[in-house]
């Protein structure tokens, strides 16, 4: 199973979603600390995430209308994090994955929590 951290969710635009072959690049996150965009982790954390098969009628039905440099949003996010991002709290994307994971099928979806490190 592949992970993606909340940090690199909340960056998404839709240019990141590839629907046809059926995954999500990886190439950003966010810097909780100095509130900007930056690359990921480490090397290996630019990769693609697969996008389970049931969920992607629903992210292309989220997607219609959208510019790809937008912000794929929370409910996208939460699909994504499945296998969808704007600024949120941590809380509603656990809600939204509840809500995206009832809608699909799937038993349950799990985040990988932000550690900050020291300095």
């Amino acid at each position: 199973m592949m992970y993606v951290r909340p940090g690199e969710l909340r960056v998404l635009t839709w240019a990141d979603v590839d629907l046809e072959a059926g995954h999500v690049r990886i190439t950003k996150a966010r810097d909780y600390e100095e509130g900007e965009v930056k690359p990921p982790k480490t090397r290996n954390g630019v990769r693609n995430v697969p996008i389970e098969l049931s969920l992607r009628p629903l992210l292309e039905d989220m997607r219609v209308g959208k510019d790809r440099e937008a912000i794929v949003g929370a409910s996208a996010l939460a699909a994504i994090a499945g296998a969808g991002a704007g600024p949120m709290a941590a809380s509603s994307t656990g809600v939204a994955s509840g809500a995206a994971s009832g809608a699909s099928g799937i038993e349950s979806l799990a985040l990988q929590r932000p550690r900050l490190r020291n300095r």
